[in-house]
Parts: C-alpha cells; sequence; structure tokens
C-alpha cells in the first residue's frame, strides 16, 4: 500500500497496540483521523515539556483561585 505524504508532514510507525488504542480514543473526540489526534496530544506533551504550558497561576489571579478552590471546598470537592 503506497501513501502520498506532502511535503510538510512525516511518516512515523506506531507499534500496533499503542495505534488500536489512539482508534479507541479517537471514536470519543472531535478528531477526523489518527494523523490530527497523534499530532494534536504530542504538540500538547512537547510544550508542556518545553515550559510552554499554561500553568495555573497564569489562568487564575491569586484571588480569584482562592475563591475557585472555597466554592469547592463547600461543594466538598476539596
Amino acid at each position: 500500500m503506497s501513501q502520498s505524504v506532502s511535503s510538510d508532514n512525516t511518516v512515523i510507525h506506531l507499534p500496533k497496540q499503542l495505534a488500536d488504542r489512539i482508534r479507541l480514543r479517537l471514536k470519543d473526540s472531535d478528531f477526523k483521523n489518527m494523523d490530527d489526534y497523534v499530532a494534536y496530544v504530542l504538540g500538547q506533551i512537547l510544550d508542556e515539556l518545553e515550559g510552554r504550558s499554561q500553568k495555573t497561576e497564569d489562568v487564575f489571579s491569586k484571588k480569584e483561585q482562592g475563591d475557585v478552590e472555597e466554592h469547592l471546598r463547600s461543594l466538598g470537592y476539596m
């Protein structure tokens, strides 16, 4: 089976077990194909490893974070 690959993509090979796990996740996602899903997940992991992920401190102010935690405590989640 021959595949056409555009110049801005690279072909990688995954173990069948891993590909099967990814296919299972695709069913419950908005991704159209395995390539899009894998590219997204790897991008997220690399962003995190490279310190590019947005941390909670960056999203909420200290007061807002305290308010959310207090509300979660009052609901019994913390």
